[in-house]
């Protein structure tokens, strides 16, 4: 009863219970609605009808079509690749080259290089935007013939070769000035494909763009201020011999200050792209190819490896390995493995990056004569001493100036620059902590035992010390080195092999040392001088 009564309560508020039921019906169907959307985008359909966001733009069918990846930064192997790539593709008798980006950021003069290579295909080309031609892949995308874009891609933003100062004054007054940038000047050459305002406007902070719509034709454009106040003083005579001024301001598409980047919806609309896909499987139909398949051209083996070995994680990981094992060589002389590992690793640590264009051969150069310098000191002064110093800063500044990209300035190789520091600084901690692992635990560790004596105590009773080894192994022992010791090397003491460490000397096979010093894990010995007269060795005690 107290139920009905509310229910009375609620329609005596309405006009009428009709009214109150169709508002409910309009509730219930609008969440419907917005489920079944949310639904559907998860699934990777849209409610659009694809006829309205991509109709075919090739009116010649192509009956071979080739696909080119062109997946993260870009680089040297980009070019390269891109060229072998194309090559191959005209030997299947493509009609039609489809380059499909997913890039951002990345190196601007082998993106150039790939630009031109597009403009000098004497086949279509069409630039298909996956999900992003974001910097340098920017000058990619507007090399070809037509730009496609997926459903939430983006394509623009040139911040890595953004124009300043004089220049971009310049460029935004007239988007064809004759300035000596190359990315400038690589945009410029297509200004026949697309609208050279948008093209400019990725890359100059300066430039403003305008929306402006002609209220008589229906007709929009995308102008500068300047052209924007010109076209406000056109006069037209409408077929009743009246006169209006048919230019009306929309809104400010760029400001000063920003850089232009276009989603596919606004490619399209500015006339930057030529249509806006949300499948894939679209693909075919849009660009009229009668193919049942088309090859899709990736990265080879090598170039993935060396972009590979270009990551910086990998490189770090490279760095410490480097350092570990010149300390196991440098330690234990005569090992030979750590130094072939380490070798390895520093011709992994370089060897991708100057093929991907990262580093120079300037670069390996110092690195090297930093290495040849800090071995010379090794070898001949029997440590790290003051000549080294300089060797390891001319090996520390080449690996850091690896990491920043030739032809890279600006807020690009300041960030690159930061990365380098960052791997090298905290690379020498990481081998550090593993260093001092090794220093304490690698006599314990399986299959490097033989490597370090263990720890003999440092407690000294009566002259000697006070283990299991204290007969042989005491401050004013004599033995004989069997090996090198520069510093670090095997010395024996009766019948007992042992490594050893000499102080800050050379001491060549065979000539006789004396135990000085007994660390917690090390024995530091030196040479015995000439004037000690015959070296008595230890006799073995039963």
């Amino acid at each position: 009863m107290n139920m009905r009564r509310g229910i009375d309560v609620r329609y005596a508020g309405k006009n009428s219970p009709a009214l109150y039921l169709f508002q409910r019906a309009l509730t219930c169907a609008t969440v419907l609605y917005f489920i079944f959307s949310w639904s559907m985008t998860l699934c990777g359909q849209s409610l659009v009808p694809e006829s309205l966001i991509a109709k075919p733009i090739e009116t010649i069918a192509h009956r071979h079509a080739a696909i080119i990846t062109i997946n993260g930064p870009i680089d040297r192997i980009s070019k390269v690749s891109v060229q072998r790539r194309i090559a191959a593709a005209l030997k299947l008798k493509s009609s039609l080259l489809i380059f499909k980006i997913n890039s951002r950021g990345g190196q601007v003069t082998p993106a150039i290089q790939i630009a031109e290579l597009i403009r000098q295909s004497k086949v279509p080309t069409v630039a298909w935007v996956d999900r992003a031609a974001i910097g340098p892949a920017a000058l990619i995308a507007a090399a070809c013939g037509k730009v496609v874009l997926s459903m939430d891609s983006a394509w623009g933003d040139g911040q890595s070769m953004a124009l300043s100062g004089t220049a971009a004054a310049k460029v935004a007054a007239d988007p064809m000035a004759d300035v000596s940038i190359p990315a400038l000047k690589s945009l410029q050459a297509d200004e026949s494909l697309h609208p050279i305002l948008i093209l400019v406007g990725m890359i100059d902070r300066d430039l403003k763009i305008e929306e402006v719509r002609n209220k008589v034709t229906g007709t929009t454009r995308f102008v500068s201020p300047g052209t924007r106040a010109k076209l406000m003083h056109v006069e037209t005579t409408l077929p009743d011999h009246s006169k209006v001024h048919p230019w009306v301001y929309v809104k400010a598409v760029k400001r000063s200050g920003t850089l232009l980047t276009l989603g596919g919806t606004e490619a399209v609309r500015m006339g930057a792209a030529a249509a806006l896909i949300h499948h894939a499987e679209n693909l075919p139909a849009l660009l009229n190819i009668t193919a049942p398949n088309i090859p899709v051209l990736r990265l080879d083996f090598l170039e993935k490896a060396s972009r590979f070995c270009s990551a910086f994680q990998v490189r770090f990981f490279l760095f410490v390995i480097m350092l570990v094992c010149g300390y196991l060589e440098f330690s234990h002389p005569g090992l030979l493995l750590p130094a072939l590992i380490g070798l390895t690793a520093l011709a992994l640590f370089l060897g991708g990056p100057m093929l991907t264009g990262l580093a120079n051969w300037w670069e390996l150069g110092i690195i090297l004569l930093g290495i040849v310098i800090i071995a010379f000191d090794f070898i001949h002064f029997g440590g790290l001493g003051l000549l080294a110093i300089p060797g390891f800063i001319l090996a520390i500044v080449g690996m850091i100036a690896s990491f920043v990209p030739m032809g890279v300035s600006g807020l690009a190789a300041e960030q690159a620059f930061q990365t380098g520091l960052g791997v090298v600084a905290l690379g020498m901690i990481t081998a550090g902590l593993i260093i001092i692992v090794f220093i304490k635990y690698l006599h314990i560790t399986p299959g490097f035992r033989r490597l370090q004596l263990k720890p003999v105590p440092a407690v000294i009773h009566s002259g000697t010390v006070s283990n299991a080894s204290a007969d042989l192994l005491f401050v004013g022992a004599v033995g004989r080195a069997v090996s090198e010791l520069r510093p670090s090397g095997k010395a024996r003491f009766d019948n007992h092999l042992v490594t050893v460490v000499s102080r800050n000397e050379f001491i060549a096979a065979g000539l006789p040392v004396q135990i000085v010093e007994i660390r917690e894990n090390q024995i530091i010995v030196q040479k015995m001088s000439d004037d000690t007269g015959p070296v008595v060795e230890p006799a073995v005690q039963d």
